[in-house]
């Protein structure tokens, strides 16, 4: 997606290549609640620096644009302009509102696929491997990992696919990884939240997109030796279907992303990894990852 104009637009990264959609970045009032509540997150975190709270509410008007409001922030999401108007004055909010939210939001009705995942080239690569895996599974450690060992990174925790062509295309995510630890070596700090810092990942990224070579499915660590197992394509429809970033009403799931899992998950060759608990799990991944399949 090709976010205009600037200095609005500034620092989500760029990339060459026909873009899926051209849209407009603005600051301004997102507006008040719409009158179909989509979902609504509240809790609290205990972090290394304490107690945070959270509370994020996604509704739809009936004019079918969105409005987030999340930690005294708002966005304002427009797919039918395909328009993003934003709400606050902090960055690093800024940045986590337009890429988790906003983008895969303006990106519905379009040939491409979001999902949970990360992706990059092994060196002397030219296609992808992405890596599908829940919050919590480790790709972001991952994504450092594998630049640490010359991998090209493409994008970290989600991944947008294009479906234009007959073989499915990943684009390059924001230039950036969230982590809770060090990023690459050499790395500097583009912005910091209350629980991670998002480390420049710029130097180490492709700057168009590419094919997809391979898809991984990661689990959650466990058991004593690393886990390796192809899967048909059937159960990799059913994952890619589970990890779809989907934001929208929960009862219109299925319909849109059904037929783009299936394009995907035919594409290229499926395997679940699991990896044993342990300080080298990293090390593990990246040696399981570079075997072709």
């Amino acid at each position: 997606m090709r976010l205009h104009p600037e200095p609005q637009a500034a620092g989500y990264g760029s990339a060459r290549g026909e873009p899926l959609l051209d849209a407009e970045l603005r600051q301004g009032p997102a507006g008040e609640a719409g009158e179909q509540e989509l979902w609504h997150l509240a809790g609290e975190l205990m972090l290394p620096g304490g107690r945070v709270t959270y509370d994020q509410r996604l509704t739809r008007h009936s004019d079918g644009s969105y409005r987030l409001h999340a930690q005294g922030a708002g966005l304002r999401i427009d797919p039918g302009q395909a328009r993003l108007t934003l709400e606050t004055d902090r960055e690093s909010l800024a940045r986590q509102l337009v890429t988790t939210y906003g983008i895969p939001l303006l990106l519905v009705g379009c040939p491409a696929l979001t999902l949970h995942a990360c992706a990059a080239i092994p060196p002397r690569g030219d296609g992808a491997v992405v890596v599908c895996g829940t919050s919590g599974t480790g790709k972001s450690s991952l994504t450092v990992g594998l630049m640490a060992a010359g991998w090209t990174a493409v994008s970290e925790d989600l991944c947008v696919v294009d479906l234009r062509e007959d073989r499915p295309m990943v684009w390059p995510g924001p230039p950036w990884v969230r982590q809770d630890g060090d990023g690459p070596p050499g790395s500097t700090p583009r912005f910091q939240t209350a629980e991670k810092t998002a480390w420049d990942i710029a130097p180490w990224q492709i700057d168009r997109p590419v094919a997809i070579d391979r898809l991984v499915f990661m689990e959650r660590a466990g058991g004593e030796t690393v886990l390796w197992e192809p899967m048909d394509v059937g159960d990799a429809i059913a994952r890619l279907a589970r990890l779809t970033s989907w934001l929208g009403d929960p009862d219109e799931r299925a319909n849109v992303t059904f037929a783009s899992c299936v394009k995907v998950a035919g594409a290229a060759p499926a395997a679940r990894l699991r990896l044993p608990v342990g300080e080298d799990w990293v090390t593990l991944a990246e040696t399981a990852l570079r075997v072709p399949s």
